[in-house]
């Protein structure tokens, strides 16, 4: 009996171990349902639920998706991702979602671009030098690659938006 207990308990040790192992994390790993007002949200380039073409192939379009874990979803192996820091309290900065939409769509495969309502991540808004909203940073293996820092400007647009992703490695 105890050598039968003992041969199952390593079966599943052994499983575990390699289960853990060479599970590599993902973005998709992190994200839940479609959500427009969660705190931190993917902006996604996927097929939209229930839309077709002509030729009944799939329509794509960016999906917001609730990021269940930012922690982890940050600790991604091998992902930039293009934090866009915003106050969910405040309408006048959303006029530059649009872009920041585009810019998911553009870069998909190369950026991953999250949406953080900065009031409620006050702490990543510190760690990464966030002055005033909305604002940008890039950002790999939870580590900043470069802030755009919208509080320097006087005035700005999407023309700086994308010099500052150009100047760095991103092109769009």
């Amino acid at each position: 009996m105890r050598r039968a207990l003992s041969l199952v308990l390593s079966t599943i040790v052994s499983a575990a171990l390699v289960c853990s192992c060479t599970g590599a994390a993902k973005v998709e790993d992190y994200l839940g349902e479609y959500d427009y007002e969660a705190p931190a949200i993917c902006m996604v380039y996927e097929p939209v639920e229930g839309e077709f073409d002509e030729e009944g192939n799939a329509l794509y379009g960016i999906q917001y998706r609730e990021v269940t874990d930012l922690d982890g979803l940050l600790k991604v192996p091998d992902t930039t991702f293009l934090l866009y820091f915003y106050n969910s309290l405040d309408s006048s900065g959303w006029a530059i979602t649009a872009v920041v939409e585009d810019i998911a769509e553009a870069e998909e495969g190369k950026l991953t671009v999250i949406a953080l309502d900065q009031s409620q991540y006050t702490n990543l808004t510190t760690q990464f030098g966030i002055n005033a909203v909305p604002d940008f940073a890039l950002v790999r293996n939870y580590a900043e690659i470069s802030v755009f820092g919208s509080a320097d400007y006087y005035e700005w647009g999407a023309d700086e938006i994308v010099i500052w992703l150009d100047a760095n490695g991103y092109p769009i």
